[in-house]
């Protein structure tokens, strides 16, 4: 019983506040250019924050582990070859092909797993979680545009993409606090304090603007692609990598790290980049909107499973 408490409070204040943010917007509270403000500075501002100072805060003892960065972008960059072979074969349209490859393999890993792991690991599970972030972000963004792009008429924007990246907020904060913390240097106290304050605002101004963001008058005739799409991303793809994680000897906040990079829903910036590229928006935005509502009970399934193996 223990465990299944532990698992549930991991999970469910984040879940709240996105309810919190639908309900904001059904009521009026908050518009949808409020949401995009919200959205924006979340990415640019807050959320950078965030990992700056998760990363500079982070014990020596556990910073980059090279072992962890290669089994997770190893097992990502396999699934994604898998997906790209197998979902043509199951899927006719061209338009949709990229948008399941994507919405099986990409996940809202900086917002569901950075307060998860730092729940039930306040430690060392920041920096873990934070240093994971910093090396995965990128590679979405790579393996998203790859799969929205070779499955499309448009010629692929190589150039935008690597611009992008290297612009990319959220990586260039990772990369300079790792900087930081290799140089020795150290933040001015008055300067941690005040970014710690801002990052204290990350996760629920984020997690708000996210389910106020949720359009459930979006679905349509998609439920047989959903209910391949969304097991597949919630629990086929987590069991197999779990499993490899547990035989690889990965315990503790990275074997829960791992879980949740692959068992978190679909990032919302999924829907932006499949209309980017002329891909089936309305699917995009269903698998977003019920991977995030399944996720909820997924997610503590996982984190009670492995609490009760004693692996977390």
């Amino acid at each position: 019983m223990e465990n299944l408490s532990i698992a549930f409070n991991a999970v469910a204040p984040l879940f709240l506040l996105m309810a919190t943010g639908f309900f904001l917007y059904r009521r009026g509270l908050a518009d949808d250019a409020f949401l995009e403000k919200a959205n924006a500075l979340s990415f640019n501002f807050f959320l950078p924050a965030l990992l700056f100072i998760n990363i500079y805060r982070t014990e020596a003892g556990s910073f980059l582990d090279p072992r962890l960065l290669l089994f997770a972008l190893g097992c990502l960059v396999a699934l994604f070859v898998l997906l790209c072979l197998i979902v043509p074969l199951l899927e006719k349209d061209p338009r949709k092909k990229g948008v399941i490859v994507q919405g099986i393999f990409r996940s809202n890993f900086v917002l569901m797993g950075v307060p998860i792991v730092t729940y039930i690991f306040p430690r060392e599970g920041p920096g873990v979680v934070s240093l994971l972030v910093a090396i995965v972000i990128p590679v979405y963004n790579l393996l998203a545009v790859c799969a929205l792009e070779m499955f499309s008429s448009r010629r692929p924007r190589w150039l935008a993409l690597l611009r992008d990246i290297a612009l990319n907020p959220l990586i260039a904060a990772s990369l300079i606090s790792i900087a930081v913390k290799l140089s020795g240097l150290a933040v001015p106290l008055v300067v941690e304090k005040t970014l710690a304050e801002i990052a204290a605002m990350a996760m629920p101004l984020a997690l708000i603007a996210l389910g106020g963001s949720f359009r459930f008058s979006h679905v349509g005739q998609n439920w047989r692609r959903l209910l391949v799409c969304v097991p597949a991303k919630l629990l086929l793809t987590p069991l197999i990598v779990v499993a490899l994680a547990v035989w690889a000897g990965f315990r503790g906040a990275e074997l829960l790290a791992l879980t949740v990079m692959y068992a978190a829903p679909v990032a919302v910036s999924s829907y932006q980049m499949t209309l980017q590229a002329k891909g089936d928006g309305d699917l995009a935005a269903q698998i977003v909107v019920f991977s995030t509502g399944a996720a909820s009970v997924s997610l503590v399934f996982f984190i009670y499973a492995l609490r009760a193996l004693n692996l977390i």
